[in-house]
């Protein structure tokens, strides 16, 4: 598990034919931002020794997170499954930003909304999971609203879903390391205030 401040990630390595992809963006208030994302890391770590079920782990993450801090906090958050073995992708989120998903054959962007709520409220509501059919060469943009909220100093205006979509599809064809060099030179070109931690990345379907 990787985190920045609020923001927490990790690709995980289940088996040689299955790989899962985890982000949460925690906010809260009398809570540190480093024990929420070490109360997330240890919840997923032993969720996932039960199952593998996005819509399963989301559902018990989100009711042990508000058990154990009784709604003082929230998250958002995408799980993804990836299965090798006949090319698909299992995706859930709680509340997140919509995640941009690159066909290359089509040379199209699907957008994947949020298919249930933040994590940590206490609402008693079922996560659902989003078959995707993936192919070699797809991408997905996952990331936290700290690039959303990127501003710039003279205008006030945020970087803003517009110019993350503009972005992502002017170089979506591009090599994954190069892809992300620009898109990061998309957004510290435009915002030079940063109110949110910025959490982006590709992932390239192999």
């Amino acid at each position: 598990m990787r985190e920045v401040s609020g923001d927490i990630y990790d690709i995980i390595e289940i088996s040689d034919t299955r790989t899962a992809f985890f982000l949460a963006d925690a906010t809260g208030h009398g809570v540190s931002a480093a024990l929420i994302t070490s109360i997330i890391h240890y919840n997923v770590e032993n969720i996932m020794k039960e199952t593998v079920n996005p819509a399963h782990i989301f559902n018990r993450l989100s009711d042990n997170l508000f058990e154990t801090l009784q709604g003082t906090f929230f998250a958002t958050g995408i799980f993804i499954l990836f299965e090798k073995e006949g090319g698909y992708a299992y995706f859930c989120s709680a509340g997140h930003n919509p995640i941009y998903y690159y066909r290359k054959e089509q040379n199209k962007i699907v957008v994947l909304e949020s298919t249930g709520f933040v994590l940590g409220i206490g609402i008693p509501d079922e996560y659902s999971v989003l078959k995707i059919k993936t192919s070699p060469g797809d991408k997905i943009l996952v990331y936290t609203d700290g690039v959303l909220d990127a501003a710039n100093e003279k205008t006030t205006e945020p970087f803003g879903d517009d110019r993350l979509l503009s972005a992502f599809q002017k170089y979506a064809t591009l090599p994954t390391t190069e892809l992300t060099e620009k898109l990061r030179e998309e957004i510290h070109s435009y915002a030079n205030v940063f109110p949110d931690d910025v959490t982006f990345g590709i992932l390239e379907i192999t």
